[in-house]
């Protein structure tokens, strides 16, 4: 029999704070030394906080707990019985809108919802990595 389903979590630190992904591959050709895959996962995004300043006046905002889905393709590369490489692309949209909070209430100015905008989790996603396999 081929292992052909891999189940993986992942973790990191990110725009939006500490990170937590779990995420299930599918490899059609089971267990092979370069084996492509479909994912399919979701990352959970912790948040923190972020700020602007405009004439000395700080405008704080908190980045709320997000939930983001996320689809792939890639490729993985066993080196050894332990370690891997693996390389993918694929699409990512955020499970939660509006997920920030202006500290004091209001809307955030330009600047802070420019910053905003740029740290949010959605869209195309490109990523490699270094990883160890336990089973």
């Amino acid at each position: 029999m081929y292992p052909i389903l891999g189940l993986r979590l992942s973790g990191g630190q990110g725009a939006w704070g500490t990170r937590v992904g779990p995420q299930v591959r599918l490899h059609p050709l089971g267990e092979v030394v370069l084996s492509p895959f479909l994912e399919a996962g979701m990352s959970l995004n912790f948040g923190g906080e972020t700020w602007s300043e405009i004439d000395g006046v700080r405008t704080c905002a908190d980045m709320l707990l997000t939930p983001v889905g996320t689809v792939a393709v890639g490729s993985r590369w066993a080196l050894g019985r332990l370690f891997f490489i693996s390389s993918r692309v694929g699409w990512s949209w955020r499970l939660r809108q509006d997920n920030v909070q202006m500290r004091g209430g209001g809307d955030p100015d330009l600047l802070t919802a420019a910053a905003l905008s740029l740290f949010q989790h959605e869209g195309f996603v490109i990523s490699g990595s270094l990883g160890v396999s336990f089973f």
